[in-house]
Formats: C-alpha cells, sequence, structure tokens
C-alpha cells in the first residue's frame, strides 16, 4: 500500500480560453463591488472540473489517465458559454458561489456521466451528487445576507460569454499551499469524436 505522502491529490476539468477568463475577472469584481465578502478563486486557477479524483496512488493515476483517454477518444468537442450565477446549496445558505455554463451542456453531461463510468470500471468509486456543470468562483467562509447576495446577483449577473470549445480534458494535480492551491497538468486528452 502506498504512503500518504506518495498520494497525488488530482481533479479531471477542460480549462477555460483567456477571454473567459477574463469574463469570469469582471463577474468577480463586480460582486467584490457589491460588497460581497467571499474567498475568491483565483480566475486562471479556475476551471470546468468534471471529475475530483481526491487523493490517489501513483498506480491509481495511470488508471485515471487509461479511462480518461477511453472517453476522450469517443467524445465530440462541447461547445460552451459562461451565464449566470449561482449559489450551492441555496440562498439561504451559501457555501459555493458559481458561474452557470450554456450550450450544449446536455452533451457535456453525456461526457461526464461516461467518464464517471469508465472511471468506475477501473475502480474508482462513483460519485453520489448528479453532476451540476458550473465554475466555482468562490467559497462563503461568513455568514452573508441573502437579500444581499441577490441584489449583487442582480446587478451582476447579466452576462453570457461567447461560446467556447470543451476539446480537451487535463488530468491536474492540485498542491494546497498556504497562497492557494498549484495546478499542474499531468495529462491532456484531445476530444476526438
Amino acid at each position: 500500500m502506498a504512503l500518504e505522502k506518495d498520494k497525488i491529490r488530482t481533479f479531471l476539468a477542460f480549462p477555460l480560453p483567456a477571454d473567459i477568463l477574463e469574463v469570469i475577472r469582471d463577474v468577480q469584481q463586480c460582486l467584490i463591488g457589491r460588497d460581497i465578502r467571499i474567498s475568491w478563486v483565483k480566475p486562471e486557477n479556475i476551471h470546468l472540473t468534471v471529475k475530483f479524483l481526491g487523493e490517489i496512488s501513483p498506480a491509481s493515476v495511470q488508471l485515471a489517465i487509461q479511462a480518461a483517454e477511453t472517453t476522450a477518444v469517443g467524445a465530440s468537442p462541447m461547445e460552451l458559454s459562461v451565464k449566470g450565477l449561482g449559489v450551492f446549496p441555496d440562498a439561504r445558505r451559501p457555501r459555493v458561489i458559481w458561474a452557470g455554463l450554456s450550450g450544449r451542456t446536455q452533451s457535456l453531461i453525456d461526457f461526464q456521466a461516461d467518464l464517471e463510468e469508465n472511471l468506475a470500471n477501473v475502480g474508482f468509486e462513483k460519485e453520489r451528487r448528479r453532476f451540476k456543470a458550473h465554475l466555482t468562483l468562490g467559497r462563503v467562509k461568513k455568514k452573508l445576507s441573502p437579500v444581499k447576495l441577490v441584489s449583487a446577483f442582480d446587478a451582476c449577473g447579466g452576462f453570457a460569454s461567447r461560446s467556447f470549445a470543451a476539446d480537451r480534458l487535463v488530468l491536474y494535480r492540485s498542491q494546497l499551499r498556504p497562497e492557494g492551491a498549484v495546478y499542474t497538468a499531468l495529462q491532456a486528452f484531445d476530444l476526438a469524436g
């Protein structure tokens, strides 16, 4: 059995184009200007995550690569755009502030289900929660007024980015550091379908 220090924290995600990250940065700035105090994710660290794998062994990394490659080979690029804001679990108890996605979202949901199945076939546990396509913008650390939140969303949520292609799945390593998470691409998989 691998020692804990040998484990690698990993997730599978689609990177976002630079101009899409600029849209996200603008939305975050709008919310900050509305006095919404959140622990914001740096825009350059925002990805379209489709599966968080957690702390896994180097052998499991190889299995994840195998499952991701199998999924990518049979999939076509998906045209998506970033649109609107939301929270998990709800506005009365917000924990996560997110930006939504529009476009070929059903294709993304189907892709994630195929990936989940291929990962399960090589020994990964299936996610119990239903997949909800989103981009995490920030995490709520202190109580936040639902009225203030709704007002900020009304002021800042009426945006839509241009369409972009989700066409390259990446297996990332996540290293948690005091200054924030550092993500390193371990392997990329072009959608070839």
